[in-house]
């Protein structure tokens, strides 16, 4: 499920780090973390993967997660605490109020509108 754009890869470090990322997503990731796995100060990161992709490494990876997420929802009927576990949110809570704050819906009512639209 890795989309691996042969015009983006061209081996950089932004690249490097956002592979990082989608490799990852589940995991507890912290951007000074993030940073140190590739050899540069967060700052650094932060500027370098904005340059590159438009927003920080940090709203990416939410991105990503979010994203996984509303995938699962629509093609599964895990509970949303699993879900939610799975794409790196140990508080269901917590994810349903971001999920919530992204698409304008619950995790719940996004499954529900996902099932009916298809």
């Amino acid at each position: 499920e890795l989309e691996i754009n042969e015009e983006q890869s061209g081996n950089t470090l932004a690249d490097a780090i956002k592979l990082y990322i989608d490799l990852n997503y589940q995991k507890d990731l912290k951007m000074t973390d993030l940073a140190d796995v590739h050899g540069i100060h967060p700052n650094y990161m932060s500027r370098l993967f904005k340059q590159s992709f438009g927003l920080s490494p940090k709203k990416y990876l939410m991105e990503v997660k979010l994203s996984k997420a509303a995938g699962l929802l629509k093609k599964t009927s895990l509970p949303v605490s699993t879900i939610a576990i799975s794409v790196g949110f140990p508080d269901p809570l917590a994810f349903a109020k971001v999920f919530h704050k992204a698409y304008g819906v619950s995790p719940s009512v996004y499954r529900q509108q996902a099932k009916a639209s298809s």
